[in-house]
């Protein structure tokens, strides 16, 4: 039927998905790989949801909080 030719399209689909997260995150926990794993500044403005915004940078430790005041208040 259409329901069990689309559940299994889904459950194959399901698990593309969970593949590909684990070889995304074999290859950031790789030591060999992590000096590559960063963005450049172009890369950043170049893209559509950054265009003519204010963008800040900010490299800190896992867990840290970054509060920012809302500028108009």
């Amino acid at each position: 039927s259409e329901v069990e030719k689309l559940s299994l399209e889904e459950q194959r689909l399901d698990d593309k998905i969970r593949e590909m997260q684990e070889k995304l995150r074999s290859l950031s926990e790789d030591e060999n790989n992590q000096k590559f794993l960063f963005v450049t500044e172009e890369d950043i403005k170049g893209l559509p949801c950054f265009q003519n915004e204010t963008l800040i940078a900010i490299k800190a430790p896992h867990g840290t909080t970054l509060e920012v005041p809302d500028p108009e208040e």
